[in-house]
């Protein structure tokens, strides 16, 4: 029988890990997107190279580790991306200010779905690009990472002059806008995304967090992180919604059947809709 192939998961079938992923036989891949994402980090403006003497002293003690986060995903020719994600350590942050974010329910998600057919509406997802690494963080409190060398790629140390930089075998960093890890960051970027969509009619339901409701137009819509599950009226409400968010410079992923949501497979029919994660037993199987 031909063997089942299941992504995320190095060669012995645990979960993969950076440290495995760069053991493992596609190293070269993971090298070039581990450079991909420190010079995404470093042209979107979220991390800024500094001198470790010119770190506040008393900001020393803040100065978060870098973890990088691997993942395989399936482009829709059948290739596989490999994606890095630069985090901040922040887990033992302490941020002097509220840093608590709400996402919609599972429930909530269900509901929106039997509405979306109960109503003879249409449905289509969003999700937006990098949503974190927009979002400037307070001026009055930047934050710090320590980069080690060793996943550093020359290539982003000589590209992006960081040789000066280098102190303990590591490169700091101020980190001007928000990035996957700090404990700030959802809430953050979930204000301004909340405060741009009340620019343009979207307002919040007041008993339900994260279902969104335009003043005027037949769209509704749920929101988990930067995932939106979207009911809707005409290709116009749709498309003033997408005109909305790329007005604020997101990057969008846009799926008009909306087939996928939050790992569920999504299937509609006149009247039904259905939920399912194919593959997931197989998955399952595959790892244990």
């Amino acid at each position: 029988e031909p063997q089942t192939f299941v992504l995320n998961l190095d060669t012995s079938g645990r979960p993969l890990t950076y440290s495995s992923a760069k053991r493992g036989p596609d190293r070269d891949h993971w090298t070039l997107a581990e450079l991909e994402e420190i010079t995404r980090l470093i042209t979107s403006g979220t991390l800024f190279p500094i001198l470790h003497s010119a770190i506040p002293i008393d900001r020393r003690g803040d100065i978060v580790y870098y973890n990088p986060v691997v993942k395989q995903k399936l482009n829709s020719d059948g290739t596989i991306k490999f994606r890095v994600r630069g985090t901040a350590g922040g887990n033992l942050l302490s941020v002097p200010y509220d840093v608590s974010a709400r996402t919609a329910s599972l429930d909530v998600v269900k509901i929106l779905l039997h509405s979306t057919v109960s109503d003879n509406k249409k449905w289509f997802t969003i999700d937006i690009k990098d949503f974190y690494l927009g979002t400037p963080l307070p001026s009055s409190r930047y934050e710090y990472v320590r980069i080690e060398l060793s996943k550093l790629p020359p290539e982003a140390i000589s590209t992006h002059n960081l040789t000066p930089f280098i102190h303990n075998n590591s490169v700091y960093f101020e980190i001007r806008k928000c990035m996957y890890g700090l404990p700030q960051a959802g809430r953050l970027s979930q204000l301004r995304l909340i405060s741009h969509l009340k620019e343009h009619g979207y307002h919040q339901c007041p008993n339900t967090p994260c279902l969104f409701k335009h003043d005027t137009r037949d769209i509704v819509f749920c929101l988990v992180v930067d995932d939106f599950g979207v009911r809707y009226g005409t290709q116009d409400d749709a498309d003033h919604l997408i005109n909305t968010l790329r007005a604020n410079d997101y990057e969008l992923t846009i799926k008009p059947t909306g087939d996928t949501y939050l790992g569920m497979h999504i299937d509609f029919t006149p009247t039904s809709v259905s939920i399912s994660m194919p593959g997931y037993v197989d998955k399952m199987i595959t790892r244990f």
